[in-house]
């Protein structure tokens, strides 16, 4: 498997090769159900939508369908992260930006294990202490009965995870 992705990344089509290389592990687990490529571009625009203005993260938001509710900044860690809502499909889509300041890769380097009193599962102590930030801002806004999605890209893939 190893020797095509290598190919792919040579000819330039690194995104292609890495969605391959992202979905390969679950598809050869067998995987009952199959994988919604419609949808996982949908979340990587909204990923790569995390590092935009609120004015851009709101004109994406309604072009997907979606109202921007929360577009926010945590003053100190400097992380930035956005909910949209979709009330008609009753899906919320968390976005969490990437690492792009000194505030952000002082997250990146707290990398001591800590277990996180809700789950009992040992976290990366900067993730950990990001998820927890934006959980705070997010829980109001949130709806239980809708299907929540969650995006990012590097430390913010990790957070979103984390939130997950």
């Amino acid at each position: 498997m190893l020797f095509p992705l290598r190919q792919l990344f040579k000819t330039g089509n690194r995104k292609f090769a890495a969605l391959v290389l992202l979905f390969t592990v679950p598809l050869a687990a067998g995987a009952q159900d199959s994988v919604d490529f419609v949808e996982i571009e949908r979340q990587a625009r909204f990923a790569g939508a995390a590092y935009q203005s609120e004015a851009e993260v709101r004109e994406l938001a309604e072009a997907e369908n979606f109202e921007l509710t929360l577009y926010h900044t945590l003053a100190d860690i400097q992380m930035s992260f956005y909910l949209a809502t979709d009330d008609s499909n009753k899906s919320q889509v968390i976005a969490v930006r990437g690492t792009s300041n000194v505030e952000n890769a002082m997250l990146d380097i707290a990398f001591r294990l800590v277990t996180d009193d809700k789950t009992g599962t040992r976290l990366h102590e900067g993730f950990a202490y990001a998820g927890r930030q934006i959980y705070r801002q997010l829980a109001p806004q949130l709806k239980r009965d809708y299907r929540i999605y969650t995006t990012g890209h590097s430390l913010g893939g990790a957070v979103a995870l984390i939130l997950a």
